[in-house]
């Protein structure tokens, strides 16, 4: 089965006092290191690290970009590292 990996980014809204995510984008693609530097120019090794530990162990990670929230997952087999 191939890997799909869907890549949505989330930023904040208020309405009124209540602030919530809301999605500003999403898009797939077979490519984890597409997926990872399309929303990230610079990963450090330990939040790289912790990000592939829990792609691997709950099928989905998350990154906090500037202000907003990447959500990665995929579907398939464990996507490879392509880099």
């Amino acid at each position: 089965m191939d890997t799909l990996i869907t890549v949505k980014k989330y930023g904040s809204a208020t309405h009124g006092r209540v602030c919530s995510l809301v999605e500003i984008s999403q898009f797939t693609t077979h490519s984890l290191k597409e997926a990872l530097f399309s929303c990230v120019s610079d990963l450090d090794d330990t939040t790289l690290r912790s990000f592939m530990i829990e792609l691997n162990r709950c099928g989905v990670g998350y990154l906090r970009v500037d202000d907003s929230l990447i959500r990665i997952s995929y579907t398939g087999s464990f996507p490879e590292i392509d880099w």
